[in-house]
Parts: C-alpha cells; structure tokens; sequence
C-alpha cells in the first residue's frame, strides 16, 4: 500500500443487521428499488464532523500519520454483493462471513479508492487496494463522507446488491441511525478493546465483536448514498458545497410529425428518466408499452398498463427506465377510444447516449382523430384543400370520399371505384364555398380499398384558423382481412 494514502471511512449498513433485527426491523432493511420519480439525492441532516484523526494504521500497514478506518459487512458467507469490477480481486471471502471495507481517497492523485478484505483472528489484515483513475464506477454504489467538518472526500464503491439501495446512516456515540427512506432507526454497536491505535467498525452477526485489541474509537458524521450515479460535476460540487439536492437535466426533446427520432443523452452507468405521457382525448383506456427497437418485444419485458377510465383528459403517466448509453428505445402508444377501436401511434425512437437524463414528453392531442371536432373558419369565398397522402405504393383499387352537412345530405362526393394504380401522393382540392352556407358539423367519410383487402386507416389532423384541412399523418393502406374499411371524421364549418 502506498505510505501516502489517507484513508477515509465509509459506512455500509448491509444484511447483517438484518440477522439480528425484529421482524418490523428487518423489514426496514429490505432491499428497496432506486426511487423511480424525483432523480433527486435523499435528505439529510445537517453535516458535522465527529471523527478524530490521529497517528494510526493496521497492524499490516502501520504507518505514522496514516488516517484509517475499516468496515465490516456481513455477507452471510456468500460475498455475492461484492462486484470486482477491475478483475483485481477474484476470490473474496472463502471461510469467513465478514469483509472489511475502507475508503481512501490518494493524496497524490486525487483519486478515489477503497480496499477490501478480511481481518484474520491474529489482527493479521489480508486485503487489497483499488484505486479509480476515472469518476465512474459502473454498477457502483455512490458515497460522501464528512470528515471533521473541512475535509470532504466523495469516493466510489463497488459494493452492489440485487437492487440498488437508498439510504443515510449517521454514527453517534453508541451506536448508528439508519435512515431509508425518511424512516429513522437506531442500533447500537459494542465497543472491545482499548488499543488507541486501531479503529475498527465492526457491524455484523450480534456477538462477533471486533478482536479485543481493535476498539470502537472514532465517529462517522454522515455517510451518503445516492439513488443514482453522480456525474464528476456533481460530485465535485457535492464535496465542496454539501448540497442536498442533485437534479438531472430536465430539459426535454421535442417530438413532433417531422421530427422522430431524437437522441436522449444519459449517463454511461444505469441511470433513469421519466417518459411523460399526456392525453387530451376522451378514452376508455391507454396502453403505453416500450421496447428496444426490435419492434416485436418489450424492453425487459416491461408493460405498462393504466386502468380504464370512463374519461381521461391531460392525463400524465411517468414511468422511469434504466439503461446504459448505446440502445434505441422504441416507444408504441396504444389506446381505446370511445368507440371501443384500438389504435397505435406513430412509433416514436430515440437512442441513448451523453451525460444527462432528462425527461421525455409525448403527446397525443390528435391520436383518436375521429373523436375531434374542429371549428375552421372559412368565408364562403374562399377553398378548403383536402391533401391525401397515400404512403404504401401499392395498386389502389378504390377509394371514396363523402361529406355530409349537418343535415345528412351529401354536399361532396369523390367517387372512384376503380382508380386501378399507383399512388404515393394523392391531392383533391374541395371548395365548400358551394356548402358552408349551413353552419353546422359536416361529416367527413373516408373508405379506400386495394386489390390485397386493405384497412384504410385515418389519421390525419386538421390546422385550425387556416382555410384547409391537413392529412399530413397520411392514409395508411395495409393489408389486412377485411374487404373495405370505413372512418369518419367530422368538421364543424363556421
């Protein structure tokens, strides 16, 4: 080890608390998720400093001026929590159900670093040194330490476990206070020994007390784990200010008809963000689902599902995922709308990468395209141009167009039931000047056939406050079982 390595302690409250715990306890301590909405740290008191340092070290690496402190965490004889994640450390712990962590942080490098191993019966410490030459630690478990009140050393740690852990615990005279989640308690932890100059925390199976020459003789103020990784910025803002809070960038892509594929910067470790979901329409019920771009699987076989509703009107639905930078998430919105008819939306993708995770809205103010009506001015004068795209280059074998007026009659017919070719971009003008003298809701039907039997689905919006009518989102022709397929849409003509 390096004379020059100050080492700084770090408190890892782990299972084997839960060994000697009550039941309501123990439940405290289970294994809680990564907090799924605020990307936030999590609160904690007021930073003081209560460790004293003085000349000591280990009985192995005993050096003066040497700051040193060790954990023990109890992994029930397994070690399976214990990530390594540079290969250094291939056999862990074989015949001991304890292993000692200490934090340090090089003085000549500025690096974070740890060591881990295990204190043998004859105070013997057989252990290794680490040292992190970048800011990132993937799968790592994030830390702060508070050091006499002027000194702050943040370092990594990878330690991990099968699901990331949220939580504070505090060091006081007698024992620790755990905080997870907002929710306090306190354990007491024995004292052995007098021996000044080792220091040694031992938290593990109750009656395996540090060995007799190895006391309880230093106080951590406040260890810090966060609920997501923190970048180098933060971090270093996180040790000079020790501020509480650490938000993501939450600035979000804009999703449009033109514009659908947009890339997401994260970081490069797991990290989350929250996909925004609002919908003006009136629908029985939405599914929203996502996947990896394969368009056939669900991403972690993730689907979410919210329940039917008789109305839902700006409704917001947060959903957060995890993921590491390199993949294309693919978005699918499904819906029910009034009428009992299932629709998808435009795909919508993006590819993860960078540094932040900011939040994604989608909207779907014109999914269900039938159910709106859209008052459109129009002095008798002037024209509405109707623009048709058809998007599948495929034999069109018909295709009908009818608008009725409020009373029923019809006031356009296109008719042509035997259009027989290709089209990728079919224009009618219709000028309603000969119409729009009945004010009213003027229903517009839409049936297309091809010579496969195909669905003609409308999905088009209307530009309000202009004298047209915009099917920008296109006709889209597909095959399908059924001979011919019919859609309305209804315009209010003032």
């Amino acid at each position: 080890m390096n004379n020059k390595l100050f080492l700084i302690p770090v408190l890892f409250l782990l299972v084997p608390l839960v060994l000697s715990l009550s039941p309501d306890d123990a439940n405290l301590l289970a294994w809680l998720p990564m907090n799924e909405s605020s990307g936030k740290l999590i609160d904690y008191s007021t930073v003081t400093s209560q460790f004293n340092f003085s000349s000591f070290g280990d009985p192995t690496y005993r050096q003066t001026g040497i700051g040193h402190s060790e954990f023990s965490i109890d992994l029930d004889g397994t070690g399976d929590y214990f990530r390594d994640v540079d290969g250094i450390i291939t056999d862990l712990i074989s015949s001991r159900n304890s292993l000692t962590i200490g934090v340090m942080v090089n003085p000549d490098t500025s690096n974070p670093a740890f060591i881990v191993g295990n204190r043998e019966d004859d105070g013997e410490f057989d252990g290794h040194t680490l040292e992190y030459n970048s800011g990132v630690c993937p799968f790592a478990q994030y830390i702060a330490v508070s050091i006499n009140a002027q000194t702050w050393a943040c370092a990594e740690s990878a330690i991990t476990f099968g699901e990331d852990v949220c939580m504070v615990g505090k060091w006081n005279s007698t024992g620790v206070s755990l905080y997870m989640n907002g929710t306090q308690t306190d354990y007491v932890v024995s004292t052995v020994g007098t021996n000044a100059e080792q220091r040694w925390f031992s938290i593990g199976n109750a009656g395996q007390d540090p060995p007799a020459n190895d006391p309880l003789d230093g106080r951590i103020a406040d260890v810090v784990v966060f609920d997501r990784p923190l970048t180098d910025e933060e971090i270093v803002e996180y040790c000079a200010n020790g501020i509480t809070t650490i938000a993501p960038d939450s600035t979000p892509p804009t999703f449009s008809g033109n514009q659908r594929n947009v890339t997401i910067p994260l970081t490069e470790v797991v990290v989350g963000f929250d996909i925004n979901i609002t919908s003006s329409d009136n629908v029985t019920g939405y599914i929203f689902a996502y996947d990896n771009g394969t368009g056939d699987q669900f991403y972690n076989s993730s689907f979410q599902e919210l329940p039917d509703k008789p109305s839902i009107a700006n409704v917001t639905y947060n959903y957060t995922m995890y993921n590491t930078s390199g993949v294309t998430f693919q978005w699918k919105w499904f819906a029910n709308n009034s009428y009992g008819t299932w629709g998808v939306s435009s795909v919508y993708s993006l590819i993860v990468g960078g540094t932040t995770a900011p939040n994604v809205t989608i909207h779907s103010n014109n999914f269900f395209n039938d159910q709106n009506t859209t008052v459109i001015n129009l002095d008798q004068s002037k024209t509405a141009r109707l623009n048709f795209t058809l998007t599948d280059d495929i034999q069109v074998y018909g295709f009908e167009l009818v608008i009725l007026d409020p009373n029923g009659i019809t006031s356009y017919n296109l008719t042509n039931a035997t259009m027989d070719w290709t089209i990728s971009n079919f224009t009618r003008v219709v000028n309603v000047s000969s119409f729009s003298e009945i004010e009213g809701t003027y229903t517009i039907n839409i049936t297309a056939w091809d010579s496969h039997t195909a669905l003609a689905i409308p999905n088009y919006k209307v530009d309000t406050g202009k004298d047209y009518l915009i099917f920008d989102d296109a006709i889209r022709i597909s095959a399908d079982d059924a001979l011919t397929a019919k859609a309305t849409k209804q315009e209010r003509l003032m």
